[in-house]
């Protein structure tokens, strides 16, 4: 999931990037190797809208470094 956390709480849907959990070599800025919570990649190429409640799990958290890599990644593919 990603987006602003106070917007996020206030709607129905949190914006989501597209995770692959089949290991993938990075290949270009827009994927991100992840390999905990779970391993795979974050594809910030593919941003959508899902609603809330088809969430059945939290998995876990990744950590920061990971994340600053995603916000790296997003900020690339919306050209921010």
């Amino acid at each position: 999931m990603v987006g602003h956390q106070q917007l996020t709480a206030a709607r129905e849907d949190a914006l989501v990037a597209d995770f692959d959990q089949a290991p993938v070599p990075r290949t270009s800025l827009l994927e991100v190797p992840v390999d905990d919570p779970v391993a795979g990649v974050v594809r910030a190429m593919t941003v959508a809208p899902l609603r809330k409640r088809w969430f059945a799990e939290r998995i876990g958290r990744m950590d920061d470094d990971t994340m600053e890599q995603v916000d790296i990644a997003l900020r690339a593919a919306l050209d921010l």
